[in-house]
């Protein structure tokens, strides 16, 4: 993928929805893409769910620990920035404040 060249459909059509999307500045976002090396990898987990305790899962989180790929697009949707690395280092800006709606907006 060409800075300047690529465009997001191109993108979508070439890698598919992206993990995450975000807004990195006024005029430009940003997509995640990941992936995790898991061959060889054998995982069981058991939650006894017998009315006591409680479990919880942290999707985003656990998304970050991903290695993958940020790909910044500007206002005009063309690819003009890209990163490799693991998420947790190269997502800069995504945990910024999420935006809220009016409360006239937010019904009864």
């Amino acid at each position: 993928m060409a800075l300047g060249e690529t465009d997001l459909a191109e993108c979508l059509r070439v890698l598919g929805a992206p993990l995450l999307v975000w807004e990195v500045s006024s005029d430009s976002y940003g997509l995640a893409y990941g992936w995790e090396d898991t061959s060889g990898w054998s995982v069981n987990l058991s939650i006894p769910l017998a009315g006591k305790g409680s479990g919880s899962f942290d999707y985003e989180s656990q998304m970050l620990n991903l290695y993958g790929v940020v790909l910044i697009f500007d206002d005009e949707d063309q690819l003009v920035r890209h990163q490799s690395g693991y998420l947790r280092d190269i997502a800069t800006g995504l945990h910024r404040s999420r935006p809220s709606l009016p409360a006239d907006q937010l019904g009864s």
